[in-house]
């Protein structure tokens, strides 16, 4: 599996899985702060891994590419929105525990029934995905014509009925041509690893969530309804005392990705000291 590379280059690693439809390119939120801290965030190229691996096949090899990568090195996970899902999909797969796991604006496992509570237009895509499979492989592919040629339609598209913070990102020139390029990004290679990482999210993986022997850091803005503060609130019940959960005020989904990198990466950074 292929890695880009953000931050200290010579820093301590840390695995970084970006949300979706998202892409490697989100992490670059996060360059300064993890240059600042001395962290090397080690973005998963996870459509080099091919389309062609599905479901538990598609685990097992993400997380045998990370160990492989990590080597004797402690494994300290970064997931953001839906990447969060596979974070914690890879943590339960670990021959050895992560040294802990970080999760931003974290996508939680869609059989709590709670977890819809508050949820914005991204209900009717997963529920799409659940019922009606194919329809949705036809709405993937559209969205990625979309983002190829008319990526701005495409993000106004995703941004409608957005809170909080987020309202205001398309606004800003400088994050609308961040966000343009995630999506550019994503759909490069066609929309199957998109479609893949979608339906791999909206199959039943609560029970997973068990085998993760790490510390669980919650980030999350309360203005969310990409992933719901629902959510948030759902898995921090499921980790108990492994768990912390950070909120960030007025803020939603990718603004809390951008606001939340020097406390957390400082965060990081005292982890690996201790």
């Amino acid at each position: 599996m292929n890695y880009q590379t953000y931050g200290d280059p010579d820093g301590r690693p840390v695995f970084y899985f970006h949300g979706t439809p998202g892409a490697p390119a989100e992490a670059d939120w996060l360059a300064a702060a993890a240059q600042a801290n001395g962290l090397r965030i080690l973005a998963l190229e996870r459509d080099s891994l091919g389309p062609h691996l599905q479901g538990e096949a598609y685990l097992v090899e993400l997380t045998a590419a990370l160990v492989r990568r990590a080597g004797e090195h402690p494994v300290h996970l970064l997931g953001f929105s839906i990447g969060a899902s596979l974070a914690l999909r890879v943590a339960a797969k670990l021959p050895k525990p992560a040294a802990g796991v970080w999760l931003v604006s974290a996508a939680a496992p869609l059989e709590w029934p709670e977890c819809w509570q508050g949820m914005g237009a991204g209900r009717y895509t997963f529920a799409l995905a659940q019922s009606y499979p194919w329809l949705f492989k036809l709405l993937a592919v559209y969205q990625g014509f979309l983002a190829r040629h008319f990526t701005g339609l495409l993000l106004r598209g995703l941004f409608q009925g957005a809170r909080g913070a987020d309202a205001q990102l398309l606004a800003q020139a400088p994050l609308r041509a961040q966000l343009m390029d995630v999506q550019r990004q994503c759909f490069a290679g066609g929309a199957g690893a998109y479609v893949r990482d979608v339906q791999c999210y909206v199959e039943p993986w609560a029970a997973s969530l068990a085998q993760v022997r790490a510390p669980v850091q919650l980030w999350h803005g309360d203005q969310d309804n990409w992933a719901p503060v629902s959510m948030a609130h759902a898995l921090l019940a499921q980790f108990g005392t492994q768990g912390q959960l950070h909120w960030l005020a007025g803020r939603s989904h990718y603004s809390c990705l951008r606001d939340a990198a020097q406390p957390l990466c400082q965060q990081l950074a005292t982890h690996y000291c201790d």
